[in-house]
This record gives C-alpha cells, sequence and structure tokens, in this order.
C-alpha cells in the first residue's frame, strides 16, 4: 500500500464528506436545527444554485434571538483552510488620521471646482455654476467642497469654512465650525448642510465603556444655514460602522456603514443621538429605533452587517429610518433616483471542482456503516464537537477505508478523478468569479422607505460605480473575468469583459461576452 497515496486519497474524501454533510446541513431551517442520522448528498455546484435560488427571496429575522440562532447554525461555513474560500474585496472606511492628503486627492479625482462668476449685485445669486460631479442627475454624492452659486463650503483638517464667493470682489470668509473630529465630506441642500467623518471622539463617552465590542463609528452633524455667518447645528448622530458610501436624493439622506460579524453574539450596529445611545428595544422607551434586519437562506461564507440609515435632513424631529441587510459581502454601490444597488464579487475556489468531481466518484464506495458514522459525528452541535474534534474524527474512518484499496484501485480513481475535473473546469469557468447584485427600491413618501426587490448575478467582477447604470426598468453593468491559470485547464485564460443588460427582476435579457 503506497502511504502517500493512501494519505491523499483520505484528505480528499476527508474534505468531500464534510463539505457534503455541512452542504446538508445548510438546507435545514436554520432556527430548527433538527438532527438527522441519514443526510442528503449534494454536490459543490449544486449547492451554488439552491444558493442563488435561495437568494431570490429575501426573508426577515422575527427576532434578535432567531438573529442569533441563525448564525449560530451557520458559524461553520467557513471550513477554515480545508476547502477554498471566498475571496472578497474590502470596503472602503473613512480614515482615522487626519486626512489632509486624502483630501486633496479626493477633491482632484472628483473633478470639484467652481466656475468663474461675473461681477453681479450682491443680492442676486448666480445659476452658473458647476456643481460636485456626480453619476445621476438629481442623486447628489458627497464631496469635500460644494457650492450654492453665492457660497462655497470647504473642509479642511478639523475645520469647515463657509466662505462667500459672489461677487468675487467681496469674497471673504464669513463662518468657520471647528469639528473635534476629522470631517470626510459634505452634502449642502438650501439651507441644510450635512457633515460626516470618522468619529474618534466617541471612545471618550463614558458609555463607549460599557459596550460589548466597541467599533468604529461614523458622525453625521445637520446644520440649519439660513443665517450663513451663525451656523446652527440642529441635529448630531453618531452612527456604528465603517462609512461605505452614502447619497442625497430630494433632501433624503441614504447613508451606508458596514459591520463585519467575527464570532460571539451578533451586535446590531448601534444609534447615538445627541450623545444618547438610541435603544433598538422599543417596548415602554420614549426614543428608540428598531430596524427590520433581513437575510437569505443562504450558506455564508462570511457576516456583513449592511446598514442604510435614512434621514430627512429638513425635518429636525422626524427620527432616522434603519435598515440592517445580512449580506455576504459588499464592495460597489449604485444608486438611481428610484432604486439602490449594493453588489460584491464572489470566487469559487478550484478545490470545489476537486470536492464534487471527488464525491461523484468515491462517496458511493464508502459502506453504509461509515456513511452512517459520519453523518452522527457532523450533526452533533458545535458546542459539544468542535470542527476541529469532527474532522479528527472522521478521517479516522476515511483512512481505514483508504488503508484497504489496492494500489490499482487508487491509480485507477485518480486517472478518472483528474479527466473528470478538467472536464467539469471547462464547463463551470465561468462561475468561477461572479458578481452578486442586490436591488433595493427607494421609496421616501412610505412609511417602508426601503424596499427590497430582487437578487441578480453577473459573470465576471465590477470595477466600480461607473461600470453600472440604469436606464428605465434595465440595470446595466459591465464586468471584468481577469486573466486565470489553472492546472486544470491546458491554457492560460485572457482577460475579457462583458456587458449585461438585466430587466427590473434583474434577470439577464442580453449580454455582450469575452470582448
Amino acid at each position: 500500500m503506497n502511504k502517500h497515496n493512501a494519505f491523499k486519497l483520505s484528505f480528499v474524501l476527508l474534505a468531500v464528506i464534510v463539505l457534503s454533510v455541512i452542504v446538508w446541513r445548510l438546507k435545514e431551517d436554520p432556527r430548527t436545527l433538527q438532527k438527522q442520522s441519514s443526510p442528503a448528498i449534494s454536490s459543490v455546484f449544486e449547492t451554488v444554485k439552491n444558493k442563488l435560488s435561495g437568494q431570490e427571496k429575501i426573508k426577515q429575522f422575527a427576532s434578535y434571538e432567531d438573529l442569533k440562532n441563525f448564525m449560530s447554525a451557520n458559524a461553520s461555513n467557513s471550513y477554515d483552510g480545508m476547502v477554498g474560500g471566498i475571496v472578497r474585496s474590502g470596503l472602503k472606511t473613512l480614515d482615522a488620521v487626519a486626512p489632509s492628503s486624502a483630501v486633496m486627492e479626493k477633491g482632484t479625482a472628483s473633478g470639484s471646482e467652481i466656475a468663474p462668476i461675473a461681477n453681479q449685485a450682491d443680492s442676486q445669486k448666480t445659476t452658473d455654476y458647476s456643481k460636485t460631479n456626480v453619476q445621476v442627475e438629481g442623486v447628489d454624492e458627497a464631496d469635500i467642497i460644494k457650492t450654492d452659486g453665492a457660497y462655497v463650503y470647504a473642509v479642511t483638517q478639523k475645520d469647515l469654512f463657509i466662505i462667500k464667493a459672489f461677487p468675487a470682489s467681496q469674497a471673504e470668509t464669513v463662518a468657520k465650525i471647528e469639528f473635534k473630529s476629522f470631517p470626510s465630506d459634505i452634502y449642502i441642500s438650501g439651507d441644510r448642510l450635512v457633515v460626516f467623518g470618522y468619529d474618534d471622539q466617541i471612545l471618550n463617552q463614558p458609555f463607549y465603556r460599557s459596550f460589548i465590542r466597541p467599533n468604529s463609528f461614523a458622525f453625521v452633524k445637520i446644520f440649519d444655514i439660513s443665517d450663513k455667518k451663525n451656523p446652527k447645528q440642529v441635529k448630531d448622530l453618531s452612527i456604528e460602522g465603517n462609512y461605505t458610501d452614502s447619497r442625497l436624493i430630494n433632501d433624503q439622506l441614504y447613508f451606508i456603514t458596514n459591520n463585519y460579524s467575527y464570532g460571539g453574539d451578533p451586535i446590531l450596529p448601534r444609534i447615538v443621538d445627541g450623545g444618547e445611545v438610541i435603544s433598538s428595544k422599543c417596548s415602554g422607551v420614549e426614543k428608540c429605533v428598531m430596524p427590520p434586519i433581513y437575510y437569505f437562506d443562504i450558506p455564508y461564507s462570511s457576516y456583513s452587517f449592511t446598514n442604510i440609515t435614512v434621514l430627512d435632513i429638513k425635518n429636525d424631529q422626524e427620527k432616522p429610518s434603519n435598515y440592517i441587510y445580512l449580506l455576504d459581502g459588499g464592495q460597489n454601490l449604485f444608486v438611481s433616483q428610484s432604486n439602490i444597488y449594493i453588489t460584491y464579487t464572489k470566487y469559487l475556489n478550484e478545490y470545489d471542482l476537486e470536492m464534487e468531481v471527488t464525491r461523484e466518484v468515491i462517496f458511493p464506495l464508502l459502506n453504509t456503516s461509515d456513511k452512517d458514522k459520519i453523518s452522527k459525528i457532523e450533526a452533533t452541535d458545535n458546542f459539544i464537537l468542535s470542527e476541529a474534534e469532527k474532522r479528527q474524527k472522521v478521517n479516522s474512518i476515511i483512512e481505514r477505508f483508504a488503508s484497504s484499496l489496492a494500489m490499482e484501485e487508487q491509480n485507477k480513481l485518480q486517472k478518472t478523478i483528474e479527466d473528470k475535473i478538467e472536464q467539469k473546469f471547462k464547463e463551470k469557468e465561468k462561475e468561477m468569479e461572479k458578481t452578486m447584485i442586490y436591488k433595493i427600491a427607494i421609496n421616501p413618501k412610505a412609511e417602508e422607505k426601503l424596499v427590497f426587490k430582487a437578487t441578480g448575478e453577473v459573470p465576471g467582477s465590477v470595477l466600480n460605480q461607473f461600470s453600472m447604470d440604469e436606464n428605465g426598468a434595465y440595470f446595466r453593468i459591465a464586468t471584468t473575468q481577469h486573466a486565470r491559470w489553472s492546472r486544470f485547464a491546458k491554457e492560460e485564460k485572457k482577460s475579457t469583459n462583458n456587458l449585461y443588460v438585466l430587466d427590473e427582476n434583474l434577470k439577464t435579457i442580453g449580454a455582450l461576452e469575452d470582448v
């Protein structure tokens, strides 16, 4: 018996069966967590198919306990190192240090500038001025400098300056607002000024010390600037999470933050209003925000709490609306006047191909007794047996099976597996890099200001927000499938570009591929 081959075969079998049992477990209702002794075995790409169908309909957790149970049941999905995980890009975050250099770069990149203003009467405001570059008309994007045609609002270090710019002969600084934390970006709409940035001062608040797991916070401050010389702060919020992006549409601010969960009890993003932590439990509490928490019945590889805070910047009395989406990642954002699109790229490891083929070839060779033993081991709660302990016990069963195989059988199985993997790789090549798309409708006049609409997917990855566009009911997206070398392919795959047109349900209705 060749010990090297036996070890190799036992490792592959171990990974296959662990993955198969995980797939079976994920098909169960995450809140019931019922045990069974004879799991149905599914292939990796059948799991992907089930995952996509699970993403077609969003669900809402009935309670916080529901959320805890779901995350606890799916905690084993990140099978550490043994099976290739999903690679994803990180979200951009606000800098926690002095943003002087970043501010200069961002100002240059955005193309923000003020056109020369003709000399006119003091009381007249010119309409001939350029605004901050935006992708979609009517959907404002934040920047470090804004103008309303008569005044310029500019962020420098920890200060914001209001500068009278028209007429040019009377240009002067009329006000300076000082901040304890570094402002990052601003919005201007009529007599409202919105300023936000990384909140490093919240660390000094007494309530912060009571937080179980302290996280980053972003501040949002709104000022009444009807009197330019005396700006008055009317709203002061701190929102937990790393700032991702924001938009301002018809005085409705959509502010997006992101939190990743790294184990333990999930902590919902907190909101601090005027120095007071807003309770997420509204029973007998005057000031509270109980956000709905949405999720998909899918096998998550990581937990990303994407928090969208909706705020009417003209209504000082209206409390913020929060919507939390438990996603599997996030990286790019496109916003029209009607919808928010959040995308992330998922990658399937080539090892998944080996898992599918090896299962098809080898799993039927295991006897019923061994299958039942493995099923019972994997069905055991994690607090009784850890994932490492389960793998160790399963591996001992696999090793006994591998040691019973003759050399000729091993060689035959390996050749069969290699041939099938090469064939499968050709069939599934486009599955290796895909972009997931989440569509959320904007309803500012309704009680539910955000309504989840659809999920879709297209091959390749998205460069940035300018790779996406909406035209009526259609969504257009450009992606790139990057160059890739594989030991299963006879030649290197070159980088190609794709263009897809999706309908209102995010189903692909047109495509131009491999350009």
